[in-house]
């Protein structure tokens, strides 16, 4: 997690960093004790008014990763600028993966959503789907990411090494 401060508040960036993650499609996590635990859990921040969630899909059929992941993130920034937890007024969740991972980025894991939203093809699509503000959910690769980092005009020098290192790491 990342926060940025502005005059408007603080905005957390909930960061999932994939690289070579992929899930295959049915694997529900709704099944079982673990399931009725993850259900009795996130069925009712996902129901609320106030979440981030717009209700066109149940939160069963979000019971996949790596959607699940997403959708605990989503609830997760939602309930910190509910709490005002660490002055947060605002979040974004953010999955960093690159555009080559197609295994991660577009397989739809929930054969349900996959039914509901039969012309969405990729997982960034299934997830501003079911969102109310599809703007509190980006998807970009570590290239994107780093070539803003490095286009900042005020980026730190800890930032500027680790942009080199990942740079000279990965290639990006």
């Amino acid at each position: 997690m990342l926060i940025g401060k502005s005059a408007g508040g603080a905005t957390a960036f909930l960061i999932e960093w994939k690289y070579v993650e992929e899930y295959g499609v049915g694997k529900y996590l709704g099944a079982g004790k673990p399931g009725a635990t993850r259900l009795r859990r996130y069925s009712g921040m996902y129901s609320a008014p106030n979440s981030p969630f717009s209700g066109v899909a149940p939160v069963e059929e979000l019971l996949y990763d790596p959607l699940c992941q997403i959708m605990r993130l989503l609830l997760l920034g939602q309930r910190m600028v509910q709490e005002r937890e660490l002055g947060i007024t605002d979040y974004r969740v953010v999955v960093v993966c690159p555009e080559a991972n197609t295994a991660y980025r577009d397989r739809i894991t929930s054969p349900l959503l996959r039914t509901r939203f039969p012309g969405v093809v990729s997982i960034e699509g299934v997830i501003r789907a079911v969102l109310r503000d599809p703007g509190t959910f980006v998807m970009t690769s570590p290239e994107q990411l780093l070539s803003a980092v490095r286009g900042s005009g005020s980026v730190r020098s800890s930032l500027v090494a680790w942009s080199d290192y990942m740079r000279e790491r990965y290639g990006w």
